[in-house]
């Protein structure tokens, strides 16, 4: 349920009226939040990465591009300060690219595939509308070893890995400027072995 409503976001419910704007995500909040969402999609995305199962014992092994690819429609729906769980995943999935170099080519197109969809995550999360959470997500991104580099192996490839490199490059410190203090690491909450999924 949970990764249905992020795949749906930013979509408009139907039967709301002409002049209603009450979208997917607005009616999925406080099932997120009632079901710690953020920090489990965060558990399931490094669980896939490591191509675990998740729930743990459940049987069930996703994909890390379709995780991905939940995080891009909610950062981009405007959900970008709720993501602070899945940065470290999403930065992962970008410096895996760079560190399998050109090896990858076409043949792995899963891999490509995330690659791209989490430099786009990214890029919507450290562009939210500024804040601790951008300014956390810009720090983290920063300080990850290598992650600058992959974004540049792949910045030809994915418009958004471009446009986060410049950000990143031109105003990393304005973030941590803009939240008003230093950025502290977000903090991590134990996921219940239940998903909300």
């Amino acid at each position: 349920t949970g990764l249905l409503l992020a795949s749906l976001c930013d979509l408009l419910v139907p039967g709301c009226g002409e002049d209603a704007t009450v979208r997917f995500g607005d009616v999925g909040r406080p099932f997120w939040e009632k079901t710690d969402f953020f920090n489990s999609l965060g558990a399931c995305l490094l669980a896939a990465i490591r191509t675990e199962q998740w729930p743990p014992q459940s049987g069930i092994f996703h994909r890390p591009w379709k995780l991905a690819r939940a995080c891009k429609d909610l950062s981009l729906a405007g959900f970008g300060a709720d993501l602070a769980p899945c940065v470290a995943p999403l930065v992962s999935l970008v410096v895996a690219r760079r560190g399998a170099g050109d090896s990858l080519g076409d043949t792995d197109a899963d891999a490509v595939t995330a690659s791209h969809l989490a430099a786009a995550a990214l890029r919507g999360l450290a562009g939210s509308g500024g804040g601790a959470a951008a300014a956390a997500a810009a720090a983290e991104m920063l300080e990850a070893p290598g992650f600058l580099a992959a974004l540049e192996h792949i910045k030809g490839e994915e418009d958004s890995a471009r446009q986060l490199l410049e950000q990143l490059q031109d105003g990393g410190s304005a973030f941590v400027s803009s939240a008003g203090q230093a950025v502290a690491s977000p903090v991590q909450h134990d996921v219940a072995s239940t998903s909300p999924f």
